[in-house]
């Protein structure tokens, strides 16, 4: 039933999105297309949020060889597993956060808006209502940083942060777009 839906929408969108020639608009109008596109990219990556932990419970990724639920949707959003991987921690951390929840639900976080208050939230969950207010009335870095504070202050003394900043300790090693090491 969603799936159909949400399918003749983005025929929709496809349509539309063909039709426009920015080179023909004003700044004005360029400027409102680009408010309702965020508008609606912000709707969309919100479902795909909220539905990602449906995919991690339910094995589907299992039946299209890939070895993880994070691998699955990197394949379907042309992510990178790493960042689905965060994407479906996000949507597990959702479930706990209602406010945070209803508010990706109306399209009004982006998914690093979302991303970060979960973080926090889940570690500090005193903090849901406050994050949520400097994500409308302030900037991604403002959030963060907040984000960021609440997080540490909610590991408490120097021997927990200590502690927390070993387990999540990682070495990691590739190259980048540019064949650096």
């Amino acid at each position: 039933m969603f799936a159909a839906r949400l399918h003749s929408l983005g025929g929709d969108l496809l349509t539309v999105a063909a039709d426009i020639e920015p080179d023909l608009m004003t700044a004005a109008q360029a400027a409102e297309v680009i408010k309702e596109a965020a508008e609606i990219e912000r709707t969309a990556a919100g479902v795909r949020l909220r539905c990602g932990h449906r995919i991690d419970n339910e094995s589907l990724w299992g039946e299209d060889g890939e070895r993880s639920a994070a691998e699955w949707m990197g394949k379907q959003t042309g992510q990178s597993a790493a960042d689905a991987a965060r994407d479906l921690e996000c949507s597990r951390r959702l479930k706990e956060l209602p406010a945070a929840d209803d508010a990706v639900k109306k399209g009004e976080l982006s998914p690093d808006q979302a991303k970060a208050i979960a973080d926090a939230a889940s570690e500090d969950p005193g903090c849901e209502d406050e994050l949520l207010d400097t994500a409308k009335r302030g900037s991604f870095g403002e959030l963060a940083r907040k984000a960021k504070a609440r997080r540490a202050a909610a590991l408490g003394d120097d021997e927990a942060r200590h502690k927390a900043a070993h387990k999540n300790r990682s070495f990691k090693k590739g190259t980048n777009a540019a064949g650096e090491g």
